[in-house]
């Protein structure tokens, strides 16, 4: 009778010791899932803007970033400024485009602004209409886009 009674007590202590599907519980705590993306979107590291002149700005509004490359109308602006080269007596004289040194260190607040020149005009003498600028940065790509100008 003992036994009887004692294999009952067994039997009603592993049935409270289970889920209603059927599986054992555990008192470990569940594994939070890294593998979730983040709800909050990252916040830009720098804002871009073009000037009237159709020169590129880039304002950092992180602590620190660092550009490692600017394209404009993907790739059919050349960034950069304008070097005039040789003698202005000969035909040899002609402009050339000066790309960027990158990487281009900005503390929070500083900003670094270059030029655009379509690049189908030999000559630099007129600016690209921006309407696309792509910035990669250490701190991802971004991508900003302009109603094209009238």
């Amino acid at each position: 009778m003992k036994l009887i009674a004692t294999g009952i007590v067994i039997t009603a202590v592993l049935a409270g010791c289970s889920n209603t599907d059927g599986a054992s519980s555990s008192s470990a705590p569940e594994q939070a899932n890294t593998n979730q993306t983040p709800t909050t979107p990252q916040r830009k590291p720098i804002d871009v803007g073009v000037t009237n002149d159709n020169k590129i700005k880039i304002t950092a509004t992180a602590d620190t970033v660092q550009i490692n490359n600017v394209v404009a109308n993907r790739g059919n602006c050349i960034v950069g400024s304008t070097v005039l080269v040789g003698d202005p007596t000969t035909p040899e004289y002609h402009a050339e485009t000066k790309k960027p040194d990158f990487p281009k260190q900005l503390s929070f607040g500083q900003s670094w602004e270059t030029d655009t020149y379509a690049k189908s005009d030999p000559t630099h003498s007129g600016t690209c209409n921006v309407i696309e600028v792509s910035v990669d940065t250490n701190q991802g790509s971004w991508v900003t886009s302009y109603q094209p100008a009238n």
